[in-house]
């Protein structure tokens, strides 16, 4: 008898989309695995880290997936609970993917644990919201950083990242307050506190 095809497709077969994802992050815990410490007797903010990505972010025309990662286990503050949730003890980058093969086409090797990714409308920029309340705008076609913005978070990092429509402005959050950029001239433009 012949056995039964497999329901769960393999590696090379996968297209990334956001319907595959999920199917994608389980596969990936072969390369990325997360810190088995934090699967037993961990605090709430611990358990959020499962696993080594903190982010993705599909490109506007959908053929490129940003991941952002830490390349050590990450680990959660004890230390100061009231302060920085999430810790990368390593090196963090944001791997860029092909996002109809899986190839690996790019590597930005950004300054902190990405916990938030945003694709200017364009597709020509790249915004990645860290751990510790920075936030990089990076050029893709020149892989360099071209701005560094300060989210006000203490406690979160930067949790989520949006541009608007036309590109000009960017709208991060964390710790509860959102915050309005001119990213390009890096200049502030207003804060809403007590957003959940």
């Amino acid at each position: 008898p012949t056995a039964a095809p497999s329901s769960t497709p393999s590696p090379e077969d996968l297209t990334i989309s956001p319907a595959t994802l999920s199917q994608l992050r389980l596969l990936w815990t072969i390369d990325e695995p997360g810190n088995p410490a934090a699967q037993s007797g961990c605090q709430d903010m611990a358990c959020w880290r499962f696993s080594r990505i903190g982010s993705f972010a599909f490109s506007p025309d959908d053929q490129t997936l940003a991941v952002g990662v830490c390349t050590v286990d990450p680990t959660e503050n004890t230390t100061n609970p009231r302060h920085y949730r999430y810790n990368c003890d390593g090196p963090s980058e944001v791997r860029l993917y092909d996002s109809s093969t899986g190839e690996l086409k790019q590597t930005l090797g950004v300054g902190d644990y990405p916990l938030s990714l945003a694709f200017h409308p364009e597709g020509t920029f790249l915004a990645a919201g860290m751990a510790q309340r920075s936030i990089e705008v990076w050029d893709l076609a020149s892989a360099k950083k071209v701005q560094t913005l300060l989210h006000s978070t203490t406690r979160t990092g930067v949790r989520q990242l949006t541009f608007s429509l036309d590109g000009a402005l960017l709208i991060s959050s964390g710790d509860s307050r959102l915050q309005l950029w001119e990213w390009a001239r890096g200049l502030p433009l207003g804060t809403i506190e007590n957003v959940s």
